[in-house]
């Protein structure tokens, strides 16, 4: 069987608020990304069937805005915790478990870069706020698709 799968860094969030990690909401320039992002061919082409996001403020928040920008169903959005701080190792377990052919991930560096690097099967030079990487994974190869974030001006 093979899956897409789609790594999404949270957007950028706010350190002003006297709030635990988990906690801390998205900035303005976050909200602004993600609906950047929803324009970009890279989360167009890969509508999941399911969205497994983090618990953290920031990450659930993230997901929450992609889903309004590009119109999804809400109900296409589950937590999960094993996302928060998040382990490359266990995240990839984790896709391998579900049987959905389009997932989307929510997390957080350095699980999201980690991860990207461990399927690309090379270096990934940033892994900025925001950052899209979508791969095809079959039982015996990973491949990398397509690598954005908003900030990209190679477009």
């Amino acid at each position: 069987m093979s899956q897409q799968v789609v790594l999404i860094r949270h957007a950028k969030s706010s350190w002003r608020h006297d709030v635990a990690d988990h906690l801390r909401p998205l900035k303005l320039r976050g909200y602004q990304a993600a609906e950047i992002m929803a324009q970009r061919h890279i989360l167009r082409d890969a509508m999941p069937d399911i969205i497994l996001s983090s618990p953290a403020v920031r990450a659930y928040t993230t997901a929450s805005s992609l889903i309004a920008e590009l119109q999804l169903e809400s109900g296409l959005l589950v937590v999960e915790p094993s996302l928060y701080p998040g382990d490359a190792k266990a995240l990839l377990a984790l896709i391998k478990q579900r049987r959905e052919s389009r997932i989307w991930l929510v997390g957080h560096n350095p699980a999201m870069h980690e991860l990207a690097e461990l399927l690309a099967g090379e270096a990934i030079e940033a892994f900025p706020t925001l950052a899209v990487a979508t791969f095809e994974i079959s039982q015996d190869s990973h491949r990398l698709i397509a690598f954005d974030y908003p900030k990209n001006t190679e477009l």
